[in-house]
């Protein structure tokens, strides 16, 4: 009977070693799979900012896209350079006023800017008029 008591031990003892090495076999597992996991999760964060950036780059460009192409629409592109005309007009005439002032108020700088802004003005309507619209038809833009 101490024999086979001796026996049944023996074998518990077994059983116990090689439940032992199957928990470490399962331990290690677990730990290489949380390993891989981090990683991934590491790995897909880093492509989530990256797909953000790509978005961000793709918006700036598809503004940008738009500017450079301008209005589809041929009565939008004629009020669009009707403005920039009116805007440029502005401009020069600024110019002039501040290139006159530096010299010394000078007062023929003054009378070139009001030609030349009368120039870009007599162009503007020449190029309504060859698009089939009145200047009246175009909205004045008014300067602050």
């Amino acid at each position: 009977m101490l024999r086979n008591k001796e026996n049944s031990l023996s074998e518990l003892h077994k059983e116990l070693d090689r439940t032992r090495a199957l928990e470490l076999k399962a331990f290690q597992e677990k730990e290489e799979i949380r390993s891989l996991m981090e990683a991934k999760n590491e790995e897909t964060e880093k492509k989530l900012q990256e797909s953000e950036l790509l978005r961000r780059q793709i918006a700036s460009l598809v503004e940008e896209n738009g500017k450079l192409l301008g209005h589809q629409n041929p009565q939008q592109k004629i009020q669009y350079l009707v403005k920039l005309k009116k805007d440029n007009n502005k401009l020069i005439e600024d110019n002039m006023g501040a290139r006159s002032m530096a010299i010394g108020g000078v007062t023929c700088h003054s009378d070139t800017a009001s030609l030349i802004v009368e120039i870009n003005r007599l162009r503007t309507e020449n190029l309504l008029f060859r698009e089939g619209k009145q200047p009246e038809q175009i909205p004045e833009v008014n300067y602050v």
